[in-house]
């Protein structure tokens, strides 16, 4: 999949299988919407950036866009930072956050190669060792405006701007 920039700023995808330029929710229903003035945006070759409002990218929708993205052999790194301030300590973020079916194990990721960042158990260390340690980030969902608050007070945001493998961003992630 590659991403484009109309005469307007819009940002749209094509899909590389079949030429079409579609918005990811598209794909599976086949009618796509179309630009006739779209340039390819350059400079992306060493990091990707995946924008959804959904988690769910085990679901046939994406899947078929993500697999040539994601491979069996990434390691996954979860960065959980944009829960709300009703969770105020381990056990509160252990209940949001418990483990469970992961959508990366479609794409033949095991448990053992993700790994989560613990707002309230991780040191500063661990947490930047954990996503200098993946290929894939993930931001989950949330409130934006705290995870960002989060990301500086655990001096995370110089690591996280100048990451270069996939980045994947869902709801306010």
């Amino acid at each position: 999949m590659k991403l484009y920039i109309d005469q307007k700023n819009n940002v749209v995808t094509m899909h590389e299988d079949s030429g079409d330029m579609k918005c990811f929710e598209e794909f599976e229903n086949s009618k796509p919407y179309t630009f006739d003035t779209v340039k390819e945006v350059k400079g992306l070759e060493n990091s990707v950036h995946i924008l959804l409002n959904t988690s769910m990218i085990d679901e046939k929708w994406i899947y078929m866009n993500l697999r040539k993205y994601i491979s069996k052999q990434d390691r996954v790194c979860i960065l959980p930072f944009s829960f709300f301030e009703d969770t105020k300590n381990e056990a509160d973020w252990n209940k949001q956050y418990a483990p469970g079916q992961d959508v990366f194990y479609k794409y033949g990721i095991g448990k053992d190669q993700i790994v989560w960042v613990n707002y309230f158990k991780d040191t500063i260390d661990e947490m930047k060792m954990k996503i200098l340690n993946s290929s894939i980030l993930m931001l989950t969902g949330g409130a934006p405006d705290l995870m960002m608050k989060r990301i500086k007070e655990k001096k995370l945001k110089k690591i996280i701007k100048n990451y270069k493998g996939i980045m994947i961003g869902y709801s306010a992630g």
